[in-house]
């Protein structure tokens, strides 16, 4: 999963705005935390850790805002794609499975953005996500992720191919969404324009396939409150806004005791 594609991830979206109105979320809530008060009494940089860090981009900001920052993904590709994005930044980036991850020592705050806790698709993976981020969170410490609801998903339908014109090339990508299983399979397809060959236009096609679950809001809030998260927050967008039943997409902020 994102291994072919990392290339084209940050070609397919507004990075700038996107992942600075995250960051923009993220700060304000790790510098109200407790954990970021300890950090700041000692003139330390807090330490944050970037969950499915993917490209970097996430990280990169919230590290020039002034945190030390950790990159974690499953995907090589994509770290390798985080690196040249931080290129010449001292940032540790780590290629584990976040479900198992085994950090050196506690952190202030965790970040798990753009929908990665739907890619853990068995409730024991999420659970055990929930445990690791708990153990190695500092007392004080906030774990801040967004997960898309099933309304995101109500108009899919199985045979409709989505896709967008770049000026690089094209993306097309179809879903099907099963809404007794929760679960919503994606096929991506990525053609990038390599010139003209014997007077034609010659693409390069890359695929991958991606799978998502979507996690009822009283399963996320019973498995963190199990795992130790003494206080849990929910918004509809980065704006904090409250949650309404036209949320597409909600951000949590888990708060350890």
């Amino acid at each position: 999963m994102y291994n072919h594609i990392a290339g084209f991830y940050d070609k397919s979206i507004d990075t700038d705005n996107y992942f600075n109105n995250l960051a923009d979320f993220a700060q304000q809530i790790i510098e109200k935390s407790d954990s970021y008060r300890i950090y700041a009494d000692k003139q330390e940089q807090p330490i944050v850790l970037d969950c499915a860090c993917g490209t970097g981009r996430l990280t990169k900001i919230l590290y020039e805002r002034g945190f030390d920052m950790i990159g974690l993904d499953v995907s090589d590709n994509m770290l390798d794609t985080a690196r040249e994005v931080c290129t010449g930044l001292p940032v540790l980036f780590i290629c584990q499975d976040m479900c198992e991850m085994d950090l050196f020592g506690s952190i202030a705050a965790i970040t798990c953005m753009t929908d990665s806790v739907n890619h853990i698709t068995d409730m024991k993976s999420l659970e055990n996500f929930f445990s690791k981020a708990h153990n190695f969170l500092d007392p004080g410490g906030v774990l801040i992720f967004d997960v898309l609801t099933d309304k995101h998903f109500e108009n899919m339908e199985a045979d409709k191919c989505f896709f967008e014109d770049y000026d690089w090339g094209s993306c097309f990508w179809t879903g099907a969404y099963d809404s007794q299983k929760r679960i919503c399979k994606y096929n991506i397809s990525y053609f990038e324009y390599t010139g003209m060959k014997n007077g034609n236009e010659t693409y390069i096609r890359t695929d991958d396939y991606i799978t998502e679950k979507i996690w009822s809001l009283r399963t996320l809030n019973g498995l963190l409150n199990k795992t130790g998260f003494s206080q849990v927050m929910m918004y509809d967008n980065t704006k904090f806004e409250p949650v309404n039943n036209n949320s597409h997409r909600i951000y949590f902020v888990a708060v350890k005791s």
